[in-house]
């Protein structure tokens, strides 16, 4: 049914302050967007959200802060409990028929919208999703997306960053129960496979979304104050340099795989770095 993890946002209060962070750690960022959605009469209208964000070969990352808390956008009731990552976005080539078959199982799906944003220099990259009710998965906002424009959306120049990075490799959800999350979680993506640190869908293009509770991410990143759950703990990426995340300035811990940033140091969120292979 999917394909990868598409990519994941990262809700901010201040974008400028997020966007200078990760442009010192190496990444190269899209210029600031004030993001819109269809109007009743198709015309754009304001989500009250402005973002950057940084594409990789796969996935990529979405900087994201609410600008008109009036506008409604979905992330306002999320970012009263915490700053950090809400949003998770799963990949599809047919997105109709995904909703179809959550339906069918009982999983509540929004109905599938099709949106567009422009992409300087390419046109308007347009795709159609739709979200997961929030009771299967309080974790994050969760989303399926069929991209119909995918050669608009990866313009080679925003492939090329300073420090190498190549992919977004997974997303790490914080769960209160492991084993009641597994059920809600394999309802959607079908058997998870159970690691010691955390049950785990494994997508077809190599990325992951892991379910881990307080003591697995006390395991894997100690000392780190991620927020409570249900919430969303932390991200991995693949780079080529990790030097330059290194001449970033960051204060970096360190494992086996790499390195990964506190989230007092990222607005609430893990940010690690393993070398791309």
């Amino acid at each position: 049914m999917f394909l990868g993890l598409d990519h994941t946002g990262l809700a901010v209060p201040d974008l400028e302050a997020a966007r200078a962070l990760f442009a010192s750690l190496g990444f190269r960022l899209t210029p600031r967007e004030l993001l819109t959605r269809p109007g009743p009469d198709g015309k754009p209208v304001s989500t009250g959200a402005a973002n950057h964000v940084f594409m990789l070969s796969r996935g990529y990352q979405e900087l994201i802060a609410v600008t008109d808390p009036a506008a409604g956008h979905m992330l306002v009731p999320r970012i009263a409990r915490y700053w950090g990552l809400h949003i998770v976005i799963v990949s599809t080539d047919d997105a109709d028929g995904d909703r179809q078959r959550l339906a069918d199982r009982g999983v509540p799906v929004s109905a599938c919208a099709t949106w567009g944003r422009e992409v300087p220099g390419r046109g308007e990259a347009r795709f159609k999703f739709f979200l997961v009710g929030d009771a299967q998965a309080p974790e994050c906002m969760l989303g399926i997306v069929q991209h119909l424009t995918p050669d608009i959306l990866r313009p080679p120049e925003l492939l090329v960053h300073p420090n190498g990075a190549t992919a977004l490799n997974g997303c790490i959800l914080h769960v209160a129960d492991r084993a009641e999350a597994r059920k809600r979680y394999e309802r959607i993506f079908g058997t998870l496979h159970a690691e010691p640190e955390g049950d785990v869908v494994r997508f077809p293009d190599g990325t992951w979304l892991r379910l881990a509770d307080r003591h697995d991410l006390e395991r894997s990143f100690p000392g780190a104050r991620v927020p409570d759950a249900p919430s969303v703990a932390a991200i991995e990426f693949s780079v080529g340099n990790m030097q330059a995340i290194v001449s970033g300035g960051a204060p970096l811990m360190r494992d086996d795989m790499g390195c990964w940033l506190s989230p007092r140091d990222v607005f609430g969120a893990v940010v690690r770095f393993v070398p791309a292979t």
